[in-house]
């Protein structure tokens, strides 16, 4: 950690939220998100601001911003990326309970006292909220449901939806199961660490609508993916199969295991996918040689997934060039 730089915080108080707030290059929009906290209707809270080797005014903007404060501190870092950023964020937490907010989300104004109430009155670990996702021209209000009922399995199959900001945490649960972000993740590493609270918390769902996540286009998620884009996404998966399997004891487990191994199946063909359709059929063969996709079982996969499958293991490039010019005159979507 390269430099620490504190402003004044409030004493630990019963009920205290340290909502964390990683900041990188935010000096544009980092205003909107901070009014967001200053408008909430509980006021028992600190803003915990880490700044991830910002190389814009994005500090001067937030110290102006909030320089008559006395609930907020700024923790400079040198550059190592969210899931860090976010880790020394819990560290330097002092409240009850914590958050997350991405610096270009906001919060509704009832947010905190929405779920510090409730997860005072269900006597969770972990109280979940809805949340708007925001597109260009259209929002999105998710979960649909507020079913706790095999809760990993149900945001295994994307039948639920959570954003890491739309939770809040008890901070001693936290300390005590030992979750951290995974810091060497380059993709999904929310998914992992939200993967591991619904794996061992005891949580509550309700559904109101109170974080606003922003859906950037351009971002990773939106984006034409590399090569390596690809394996960062299926070491993620590779990660999260192993470290869930370790922790997870519910009765749907082996269920959970099942899911879990497809959606690493999925992952690898997906890029091999890319490689069918870009004929790149010398790359594709080398991946079958070196059995790259030999450690799954078919029967796991989403019908759509088991048609590729099946062409990719013919693990013939004539055979592959006469289905694609094939499904090519057909106008036919694989």
């Amino acid at each position: 950690m390269d430099n620490q730089h504190f402003l004044k915080s409030n004493q630990i108080q019963n009920g205290l939220v340290s909502v964390i707030i990683p900041v990188y290059n935010s000096a544009s929009f980092i205003c909107k998100t901070i009014d967001s906290v200053l408008q909430q209707t509980y006021s028992n809270y600190q803003i915990v601001i880490i700044n991830d080797g910002s190389t814009d005014n994005t500090v001067e903007v937030i110290t102006k911003k909030l320089g008559n404060n006395l609930n907020f501190k700024v923790i400079t870092t040198s550059n190592g990326g969210v899931s860090k950023a976010r880790n020394t964020g819990i560290t330097y937490a002092e409240g009850e309970y914590i958050c997350f907010l991405d610096s270009d989300d906001k919060l509704e104004p009832t947010f905190l006292e929405t779920l510090v109430e409730k997860i005072n009155q269900n006597k969770v670990d972990v109280q979940l909220c809805g949340y708007y996702k925001h597109y260009a021209n259209t929002v999105e209000k998710l979960p649909k449901s507020n079913d706790c009922q095999r809760i990993l399995s149900q945001y295994l199959l994307g039948d639920m939806s959570f954003h890491i900001g739309s939770m809040l945490i008890s901070k001693s649960f936290l300390d005590k199961v030992n979750i951290r972000f995974n810091p060497d993740l380059r993709l999904a590493e929310d998914i992992l660490f939200i993967c591991q609270i619904l794996s061992v918390a005891k949580l509550n769902i309700c559904l109101s609508y109170l974080y606003h996540h922003q859906y950037r286009k351009g971002s990773l998620t939106t984006s034409a993916w590399t090569k390596e884009d690809y394996f960062h996404d299926i070491d993620a998966k590779v990660t999260i199969e192993k470290e869930i399997k370790q922790i997870y004891t519910g009765e749907d487990h082996s269920f959970v295991c099942h899911q879990l191994a497809s959606n690493v199946f999925s992952s690898k063909l997906r890029y091999g996918w890319k490689l069918f359709l870009a004929k790149k059929y010398r790359e594709l063969v080398s991946l079958n040689n070196q059995k790259f996709f030999a450690d799954y079982d078919i029967r796991v996969l989403p019908k759509k997934y088991k048609k590729r499958a099946k062409i990719i293991a013919f693990n013939n490039p004539t055979i592959w060039a006469l289905i694609n010019v094939f499904y090519t005159k057909k106008n036919t979507k694989l």
